[in-house]
């Protein structure tokens, strides 16, 4: 058997693994799981199909950037044939107001269905512009029950305010106030909970959504006022 000499090493080749691009779409869809859905990089890789390795980078570089640029953007940009004006920049303040769990293509749709004037323009110039024009961000929602906000619940708040405050027994300027609504239903539920590595955790739930109780409150030095309501929800 021939010994290999030094001065004649042995060719090693090098076989790479397979490259996969991805596209805006798939990038935003995983930023979305991390940041609002509390996901795991891996986890929310998995879901859309991004290798953890990837996704895990992904992630570190919208985090670290301050402007909150989506990453994966180097290929060459899209030029727009004009520049996002203070009007559109109003209009995407509008939509998102009204909309703020919008994902990037359904802004831009609205945005050039309203502006077909500056078309062509890229997701990662539109996810740019209102970062650094209007600080608008990608975070975790907020969610917000409907019927706290519903009419007759605002109407039964201010109808109590207005009792209240015609009690000339009761000085609001200097001893009473506030703490606002609070309420809870019969069948909440933890939102975590304990199981066996590698299976689920799962509750169950009754099919109807039980009585709600709605609590609107005062303080003052001498305990609560309150007025309390119990609403059933199917």
């Amino acid at each position: 058997m021939d010994e290999i000499s030094e001065s004649d090493p042995m060719e090693i080749e090098t076989v790479r693994g397979s490259y996969r691009s991805h596209n805006l779409e798939q990038i935003q869809e995983l930023l979305d799981l991390v940041v609002e859905g509390g996901l795991s990089a891996r986890k929310a890789g998995m879901m859309v199909g991004i290798v953890e390795r990837t996704a895990q980078h992904y992630v570190k570089l919208y985090r670290d950037d301050e402007e909150k640029r989506l990453p994966g953007t180097r290929k060459p940009r899209i030029k727009c044939h004009m520049k996002l004006e203070p009007q559109h920049t109003d209009f995407l303040c509008t939509f998102y107001g009204e909309n703020p769990e919008a994902v990037l293509w359904q802004a831009r749709e609205s945005l050039l269905q309203a502006f077909p004037e500056i078309k062509p323009i890229s997701l990662s110039g539109h996810h740019k512009h209102p970062v650094q024009h209007a600080s608008l961000t990608l975070k975790k929602l907020e969610r917000v029950v409907t019927a706290k906000a519903a009419h007759n619940n605002l109407n039964l708040r201010k109808e109590r305010v207005i009792e209240w405050k015609a009690d000339k027994n009761m000085d609001w300027e200097n001893r009473r106030v506030f703490i606002d609504e609070a309420g809870f239903n019969m069948h909440i539920r933890r939102n975590f909970g304990r199981s066996k590595q590698g299976t689920p955790a799962k509750t169950l739930l009754p099919s109807n959504r039980g009585i709600t109780v709605t609590i609107i409150c005062a303080i003052c030095e001498k305990g609560c006022s309150f007025e309390e309501k119990k609403e059933e929800r199917w």
